[in-house]
């Protein structure tokens, strides 16, 4: 059977969706951490991503080609700070207290068959735990900033490092080594916040 050859653009791309792979799972200045194994140079990185991860090099491709149009979703889903029209206040006044908030950045790429699920269990486990934010639920992955009292963090890091979004990433509470406390800290970026409550809180799914 004759495959076509490969276009200069199909080349492009697939360079494109590699690079975009490689940054979302570099955790470190020479450390890359991809199916619960750490990988010290580009090179095997690189080697692991293109021999172990074609289908999602495959989809990023297509994700290039046919950027999602956002469909309808629930208003429970999707909210916003500001009205039609305005823009968010720059300047918020903090009442908190030193050291009693904690803020997490982070996101993943994985393909998610059921994305609404996902927004659903997100939204519940913010409002549960008092955390405000953005987080953001598509098929390829998820996108989250949240803030809250410390020790709700922590217990949102202790729920989400163990749910099938983030699989293969050794961010269980405890794990099987020593280093799972050191990927937890690289993966969700754990910083000093202060928590802005309902000002703050928005979720969306796509």
């Amino acid at each position: 059977m004759l495959f076509p050859m490969p276009t200069k653009e199909d080349k492009v791309l697939r360079r494109r969706a590699i690079t975009d792979l490689l940054k979302r799972l570099k955790t470190g200045c020479d450390r890359w951490l991809c199916c619960n194994e750490d990988f010290f140079s580009l090179e095997t990185a690189h080697r692991h991503i293109t021999s172990t991860h074609s289908s999602e090099i495959t989809s990023l491709i297509h994700s290039f080609n046919n950027p999602p149009t956002p469909p309808q979703t629930d208003s429970s889903l999707s909210s916003r700070r500001a009205l039609p029209g305005s823009s968010d206040s720059i300047k918020l006044n903090c009442s908190c207290q030193p050291g009693t908030g904690q803020v997490l950045l982070f996101y993943r790429y994985k393909n998610i068959d059921d994305p609404r699920s996902v927004a659903v269990w997100q939204q519940e486990l913010a409002k549960r735990l008092g955390l405000s934010g953005k987080i953001r639920v598509a098929g390829e992955g998820v996108n989250v900033t949240v803030a809250g009292e410390v020790k709700a963090v922590e217990e949102y890091m202790d729920e989400f490092g163990e749910h099938e979004v983030l699989s293969g990433l050794g961010l269980e509470k405890g794990g099987e080594d020593e280093g799972w406390k050191k990927r937890r800290k690289d993966f969700f970026k754990p910083s000093p916040g202060c928590v802005h409550g309902e000002k703050r809180r928005a979720l969306s799914q796509k």
